[in-house]
């Protein structure tokens, strides 16, 4: 499994919730060298978050948030972009 998985699911396990009821933040992180390939991205906070260069072919992005985000050379063919934030 992942490191970041592992991780949140670490996380999650502290406050005995399961992984898909619990929300996570990663306004204004830095996932340089990330593979968020399998990640569920719909709903997140992504604000002011660095995604330069990354392919996002695909991926089901309804209701996130990413205002403010660097998309510089993102590729979102595909992507599913309904009710997403994409300002600023």
């Amino acid at each position: 499994m992942e490191q970041w998985k592992q991780e949140m699911r670490k996380m999650v396990a502290d406050f005995n919730l399961p992984l898909t009821e619990k929300e996570f933040n990663l306004r204004q992180a830095v996932l340089i060298g990330t593979d968020i390939s399998s990640a569920d991205l719909r709903n997140a906070d992504l604000r002011k978050v660095n995604l330069h260069g990354f392919d996002l072919t695909n991926k089901d992005l309804t209701g996130a948030n990413l205002s403010g985000a660097s998309l510089i050379g993102s590729n979102f063919n595909g992507a599913i972009l309904r009710d997403a934030n994409l300002s600023g």
